[in-house]
């Protein structure tokens, strides 16, 4: 394997690819917002459809509404950002 530089960035990424991993219901290599919310319900996390949307239209690159890992990962990395002490 390749030597790891600063662990933290690749840390995140792994836990956001497993993450990824079990929303994507339906293994198509891309998430939609009812996989979304059904997450964040299943963490007891209620956002409304239209946070979510938002969430997803900002990080959606190539505009399809579906994220793909990388664009998921920005999603990661915004929430993970903003909430920061």
């Amino acid at each position: 394997g390749g030597g790891g530089g600063g662990g933290g960035m690749d840390d995140l990424k792994q836990k956001a690819k497993a993450l990824f991993d079990r929303m994507d219901a339906d293994c198509s290599g891309k998430l939609d917002i009812g996989e979304f919310v059904k997450t964040f319900e299943s963490r007891g996390v209620v956002l409304s459809e239209r946070v979510i949307e938002k969430l997803v239209q900002d990080a959606d690159i190539d505009g399809d509404g579906l994220l793909d890992f990388s664009e998921f990962l920005r999603v990661v990395l915004n929430l993970s950002t903003s909430t920061k002490h």
